[in-house]
């Protein structure tokens, strides 16, 4: 009887590690080539209610690709001091800063920053080459609404990978503005006072006081839209070395199945 069992319990064990390395493969494998284009939809006509200053504009565009380590940016948490010069300024130095450390960390894959000067309200921006691996297959990107304290716009780790498939393409439609609560101000105005003690990022709502403030929710102020190319994706060694790991686990289990029964 207890030799039975113990035969029952190791085969359970076999069971749940062939599970476990089986939920592996919902990652994509090797790498993906994606066209990104950014779409300004910063309207009179989309945005009644708003007071559109007459100098606005968007920031030039900075992000990565990056894997589930690395946070740029996210709603209910701080801004770093890269996202905060980028929404109170539009400069791109320090976040580029933090992202190459990421990089250099392997916490993130490619460094994002198209270059070029800030973007009119309803600019287009085309051919933003964004590259992702089964590793590092999520996207952040923000750009400042200008003029402004510390707002912006941008997305927060959109994954390129589906259930173990590059996706073909992916937007991101709505892109509501937020505030980094790092300064102060309610106006479209770069003469603000720091927010002390900061606060987290938070999301602007047409219930929010200040410029947005309205009757109806505030639509999109712009688009990501992202094209996977046709160029063939490679292999990569992280990539290699699971799916050899996966097969030795898998051939020993087998192994010591046989051998059980």
């Amino acid at each position: 009887m207890a030799s039975t069992l113990i035969t029952l319990s190791v085969f359970l064990g076999l069971v749940c590690l062939i599970a476990v390395v089986s939920s592996a493969g919902d990652e994509c494998s090797g790498t993906a080539n994606y066209v990104l284009s950014f779409y300004g939809l910063w309207k009179r006509n989309r945005h009644p209610s708003t007071d559109l200053p007459i100098s606005a504009h968007f920031s030039p565009l900075v992000g990565c690709s990056h894997g589930s380590d690395y946070v740029m940016w996210r709603n209910g948490e701080m801004a770093s001091a890269g996202v905060e010069l980028v929404a109170e300024t539009g400069g791109t130095t320090t976040l580029k800063a933090e992202i190459n450390a990421q990089i250099t960390a392997k916490k993130a894959w490619k460094l994002i920053l198209p270059g070029g000067s800030q973007l009119g309200p309803e600019a287009k921006r085309t051919g933003i080459n964004v590259q992702v691996t089964s590793n590092f297959s999520k996207v952040s990107i923000i750009t400042m609404l200008a003029p402004s304290s510390d707002w912006f716009i941008g997305i927060d780790s959109v994954d390129l990978c589906d259930n173990g498939t590059w996706r073909e393409s992916m937007n991101d439609t709505m892109l509501p503005p937020w505030d980094a609560g790092t300064a102060e101000g309610t106006s479209f105005s770069l003469s603000n006072t720091d927010t002390n003690p900061q606060v987290n990022i938070s999301q602007i709502t047409n219930n929010t006081a200040g410029a947005f403030n309205g009757p109806n929710p505030i639509p999109s102020l712009g688009e990501f839209r992202f094209v996977k190319t046709d160029e063939p994706a490679e292999p990569t060694e992280s990539s290699v070395g699971k799916v050899s790991f996966n097969f030795a686990v898998l051939t020993s289990a087998a192994s010591m199945l046989a051998l059980l029964f």
